[in-house]
C-alpha cells in the first residue's frame, strides 16, 4: 500500500479528483498483482523453485505430466488468485485514493486560508 501513496499526490495534484485518484490507485495495485503472479510463472518455467521441478521447462520431454501440471498451475494459482486479489486491489484502491485525495485536497484549502495576510494592504 505505501508505493501508492506518491502514485495517489501524483494524480491528485494533476487532476483534482478522487475519483480518478482512486481509479489510479485501483489500477496501480491490480497491474502489480498481474506482474506478481506472472513473475511467479516465469519463475516456475526458468529458474526452477526447488519443491516444484517438474514445472522446469527442462522437464517437458522427461515429465509425463508436464502439460497438466501447467494448466493446472496456470489457472488455480495464476488465474484464481488474480482474480481473488483482483477484488482486494479494486476496493482496497479504491479506498486508499479517495482517502488520499481527500486528504490533500482539504489540507490545501486549509493552508491556503491559513495563510498570513499583509496587513498594511
Amino acid at each position: 500500500m505505501l508505493p501508492l501513496i506518491p502514485i495517489a499526490l501524483f494524480e491528485v495534484r494533476i487532476s483534482k479528483s478522487k475519483l480518478f485518484t482512486a481509479l489510479a490507485c485501483s489500477l496501480t495495485w491490480i497491474f502489480s498483482i498481474i506482474s506478481y503472479y506472472l513473475y511467479m510463472a516465469v519463475q516456475f518455467a526458468f529458474i526452477g523453485v526447488s519443491t516444484r521441478p517438474e514445472l522446469h521447462i527442462s522437464s517437458l520431454g522427461e515429465h509425463p505430466y508436464f502439460w497438466s501440471n501447467w494448466k493446472s498451475l496456470f489457472w488455480k494459482d495464476i488465474v484464481g488468485n488474480i482474480v481473488e486479489w483482483s477484488g482486494v486491489a479494486l476496493l482496497g484502491g479504491f479506498i486508499i485514493g479517495v482517502f488520499i485525495s481527500i486528504i490533500y485536497i482539504y489540507l490545501g484549502k486549509f493552508f491556503k486560508s491559513r495563510k498570513p495576510r499583509d496587513e498594511n494592504l
